[in-house]
Order: C-alpha cells, then sequence, then structure tokens
C-alpha cells in the first residue's frame, strides 16, 4: 500500500514545488565576515512587468536590498514588481561585498531582481562575503523577515544564524542546568 501512494506524493510535490517561488536567504557570522547566501526558485509568472536592472552584490538594510553574487563589476537582470514589503530589516547603509560567487540575484525593497534570461522554476543560488564586519555592524536585525506578492507567486526569507560560539555557549548552559537538576533531583 505504501509503495502506491508514493508515485502521487511525487506527483503532488512536484506539481505544487512549480507553483511557487520560494528563496531562502541566510547570513551568518565566520570569523570576522559576514556571510551572506542566498538559494531556492523563483515564480515570476505573476509578477508585474519586468524592468531592466543593473546591480552589484551588497546589503543595504535600511531600504531593504540584499544582493547574492559575483562581487566583480555590474550585473545586468530583470526586476519584477509586485513582492509586498516589510519594514526594513535593519539600519545599516549600502556596503558592497568583498567577495562573491553563483548567481547574481536580490531583493530591492518591492522587487525581486533575478539574471537576465531567467525563467520561472531556475534554481538560483548565490553568495556574498563581507570582510571584517559583523551583523551587527552591517545592521541587519537578527530575526526573520518573509516577502511575499500573493499566495501563488514569490516569498524570500531572510535569516540571521548566530554564530557556532553561541550555540557552544548555549549547549554549555544546558548540560549545566541539567547536571544542577539531576543533583537536586537525588538529595
Amino acid at each position: 500500500m505504501r509503495l502506491l501512494l508514493y508515485p502521487f506524493v511525487l506527483l503532488f510535490m512536484a506539481v505544487t514545488s512549480s507553483l511557487h517561488g520560494l528563496i531562502t536567504i541566510t547570513v551568518m557570522q565566520q570569523a570576522s565576515d559576514v556571510v551572506i547566501t542566498a538559494s531556492g526558485t523563483a515564480n515570476i509568472n505573476d509578477l508585474g512587468v519586468p524592468l531592466n536592472a543593473d546591480y552589484h552584490s551588497h546589503v543595504h538594510t535600511n531600504i531593504n536590498q540584499v544582493f547574492v553574487g559575483p562581487a566583480t563589476g555590474m550585473h545586468s537582470g530583470k526586476a519584477y514588481l509586485g513582492l509586498s514589503s516589510s519594514e526594513p530589516f535593519g539600519t545599516g547603509n549600502f556596503r558592497l561585498a568583498d567577495s562573491g560567487s553563483g548567481d547574481a540575484f536580490g531583493i530591492a525593497n518591492t522587487q525581486l531582481v533575478v539574471p537576465d534570461g531567467y525563467n520561472t522554476g531556475d534554481n538560483l543560488s548565490g553568495s556574498g562575503t563581507y570582510e571584517g564586519t559583523t551583523i551587527a555592524l552591517l545592521g541587519i536585525t537578527e530575526q526573520t523577515w518573509t516577502w511575499g506578492s500573493g499566495p501563488n507567486a514569490d516569498s524570500a526569507t531572510l535569516t540571521i544564524v548566530p554564530e557556532p560560539s553561541i550555540w557552544a555557549t548555549l549547549l554549555g548552559l544546558m548540560a549545566l542546568g541539567f547536571v544542577a537538576w539531576r543533583r537536586g533531583s537525588k538529595s
């Protein structure tokens, strides 16, 4: 019986994944650098008429801009209007990436910007590295914000991942708490 369900589950996943675009943007502190990675697919069919766009790999949080991709030169693409915008996801000013790789794309307030020739469902993947800075200095708010342009269109989620040392500290505190709890329950 289970084997009969697998083809239907796979078909359902294939159909529903082609209807929605999802881009995940992750910001992570790595030693003295901040690395922003983005990947996913975009459904541009339900967005507005594209405009020509030229852009760099950069972050400008107080006006909701984050772009990934190679840090050399200007990139050309298409900006699709129609994303709903939240409050700015930070207080930082414009900062170019020091290095980057992959596809050049991003979000500029209410626009999804993709490379020239992009088609709905194509995979996007890129990164940008900001050397000698911190998430706080870039002014990125440590929250998750989502932009969406409707139930059948795009969403992009920006997530801040704490530095690994924070996780180690939290794990150590939990271990100490567990030891104290065990000692208290034995007496």
